[in-house]
């Protein structure tokens, strides 16, 4: 819908499709499109060999992935769903607005996307459930760690970026990772920065396979941080990590700072002091 208004509206006399800036836009959507794509295509694969694997081994570690991307991916599709949508409707100006456009009617089927089958916050929890689960947790992680660094391994000078990024992850879930507390303040940094992390690794396992040009530089843009600023997940198209984690990882938050924080929040957020 938006491509093709976009080849027939003119602004400034001169055909939107062929400004730049409104290019790029449409570049970081088509991004956004093939990142959850592929996501999700790596969940229906781990889905297929969990049923209809080879060795038991192969099943059970494919579950126990599965497991993990399965929260992480239905949260960030969800949020890139109603961005995506949004920005859409912008694209077309006051047409998008009106309903013969469909685009609103569109926006309010992705809203649903992130209330049903589990709140973004509620998800987040989960990805953590899972991590701290008592037998699986620690093999899930590892499951996590191992096909990120695959990918990794296939071509090192061209994974810097998402070697430094995964380094980051992993430094926090070494810091921090057995402070219940503090991962469930930022379980959704933590989430919005896995699937990030693994999603680049796939968006370049993807490109290596093809050797297509197009396919390595939607990686090259996701990773090195030339997408166009978004709110995607709270996503400024800086980095996959999310910054709140990186801060934390040059500090040592006591439970003092912790409690400091929370009463913070309460006050901001839920007491008669909020302007909500």
């Amino acid at each position: 819908l938006i491509r093709g208004y976009a080849k027939n509206r003119m602004v400034y006399n001169t055909q939107l499709s062929t400004i730049p800036l409104h290019q790029r836009t449409m570049a970081n959507l088509d991004i956004l499109y093939r990142v959850c794509l592929y996501f999700t295509m790596e969940c229906v694969r781990l889905l297929g060999i969990s049923e209809h694997g080879g060795t038991e081994k192969d099943k059970l570690n494919s579950e126990l992935l599965l497991r993990l991307l399965t929260p992480l991916n239905k949260l960030y599709t969800a949020k890139c769903a109603v961005y995506c949508v949004s920005e859409g409707i912008e694209c077309m100006g006051g047409i998008g607005y009106l309903e013969p456009s469909l685009m609103p009617r569109i926006y309010r089927d992705a809203q649903v996307l992130p209330v049903w089958e589990g709140t973004t916050n509620v998800l987040s929890l989960d990805v953590l459930r899972v991590l701290k689960h008592r037998m699986h947790g620690m093999n899930t992680w590892k499951l996590y760690c191992k096909r990120v660094k695959d990918v990794i391994k296939l071509n090192k000078k061209d994974n810097q970026e998402l070697k430094q990024q995964f380094d980051l992850l992993q430094r926090f879930m070494n810091k921090y990772g057995n402070n219940q507390r503090l991962c469930e303040l930022y379980a959704r940094d933590i989430a919005f920065s896995m699937f990030r992390i693994f999603a680049a690794g796939l968006l370049y396992h993807h490109a290596f396979d093809t050797k297509n040009e197009i396919d390595m530089n939607v990686y090259r843009r996701f990773v090195d941080g030339k997408m166009q600023c978004s709110f995607v997940a709270g996503d400024c198209g800086k980095c996959l990590m999310s910054q709140s984690l990186i801060n934390l990882l040059n500090e040592n938050v006591t439970d003092k700072q912790y409690g400091e924080q929370i009463r913070y929040l309460n006050e901001l957020g839920m007491s008669k002091y909020s302007k909500l």
